[in-house]
């Protein structure tokens, strides 16, 4: 395996290919099982979007992602960590279930 093309396809690279099993081997290991994750790498089949990202109402201001529940119906979001309703802004007017934000 080619762990290099790995990590510059999805950005994230591990202390390990293989996690240990049992408890035992996870003793045995001498290093530590990490990833290492880059959020911000650029992608040439994801263009980076050039707009504000939507986000949930205030206290939780989380970003709209592909984790949200969506209602096309009635044009709002669900936020998976606060369980708020929230609208879609005017610019989504478009939105239905075969054309979707590219954040979503």
């Amino acid at each position: 395996m080619d762990f290099e093309a790995i990590e510059d396809q999805d950005g994230v690279r591990c202390s390990w290919n293989v996690l240990p099993n049992t408890r035992i081997e996870a003793t045995r290991s001498v290093v530590p099982v990490a990833a290492l994750y880059t959020p911000l790498k650029e992608r040439p089949d994801q263009p980076p979007i050039r707009y504000e990202p939507v986000m949930c109402k205030a206290p939780c201001r989380a970003v709209l992602n592909p984790y949200c529940q969506i209602d096309v119906r009635g044009k709002l979001w669900i936020c998976p960590f606060c369980l708020q309703r929230n609208q879609f802004p005017p610019h989504y007017k478009d939105i239905s279930a075969h054309n979707l934000p590219p954040e979503l």
